[in-house]
């Protein structure tokens, strides 16, 4: 999805599945219908229109076998996100029951940081020394506990020195969920070259404000900290680098 300036604001998925079972079509229509009815203590509404708990999201079950050489089930879920249908199918000839699934999910992508400013690190406890607003700045966002985030960690580390020759500033933001003794031995037992501080809110929300859709992360701001490139593999750092110096 697109919005008037064409840029993409949603991404939409749809994926679907059939499948039969040799059970009963009561027995299957009642397992989905308990599977997904409202939780206890929620004003239940007609077994045809019935609203979940959560006001959120609302589930239609419709019987259209009235008069039909065919017993079938639809069964709703719709959510501001998200549409589930299930269709439920037996003819009276057949002895097996047929079920129908698909799945339509809309995904909205955290807001980008290309082009904006970075976040303010003064709230992470880090120093406006450790960014300076007169040199380049990378910001590396890991969760120690993966190796994914390791590695690049390892090799960011070993850019180290020639980062420094070429007056680039590093930070290292530990953005995964981890405990507070878990992240006091990783700190005592790993001995970086770069300031690190680490965000307090490591959910997808936490994640968003730095634009980071998984981890590791990499963000590289320009003076000023106007951010220049973000999501690449740490591998092109060397690249991106030389274009903003051309």
């Amino acid at each position: 999805m697109r919005n008037t300036a064409g840029d993409i604001t949603d991404t939409a998925v749809q994926v679907q599945a059939v499948w039969t079972t040799k059970d009963p079509i009561e027995k299957v229509i009642a397992y989905y219908e308990t599977k997904l009815k409202p939780a206890a203590g929620s004003e239940d509404a007609k077994p045809d229109e019935r609203a979940a708990a959560d006001s959120s999201q609302a589930i239609v079950s419709h019987d259209d076998s009235s008069g039909r050489p065919v017993a079938i089930r639809v069964i709703l879920v719709n959510t501001k996100k998200t549409s589930t249908t299930l269709v439920i199918s037996r003819a009276a000839t057949e002895s097996e029951t047929h079920v129908a699934w698909v799945h339509y999910q809309v995904f909205t992508p955290p807001p980008t940081l290309d082009g904006k400013l970075l976040p303010d690190v003064a709230a992470l406890g880090l120093k406006a020394t450790d960014v300076p607003v007169d040199k380049p700045v990378v910001v590396l966002l890991i969760d120690a506990e993966q190796r994914p985030s390791r590695r690049a960690l390892g090799v960011l580390t070993d850019q180290a020195g020639a980062l420094k020759e070429k007056g680039v500033s590093v930070i290292v933001l530990q953005a995964g969920p981890m405990t507070d003794a878990a992240y006091a031995a990783w700190m005592q037992e790993t001995a970086l070259p770069f300031p690190i501080a680490r965000l307090k809110d490591t959910s997808e929300r936490g994640l968003s404000a730095w634009g980071a859709t998984s981890l590791p992360w990499l963000l590289l701001a320009v003076q000023s900290h106007r951010v220049a490139a973000v999501g690449f593999p740490i591998e092109e750092l060397e690249a991106k680098l030389k274009e903003l110096a051309n």
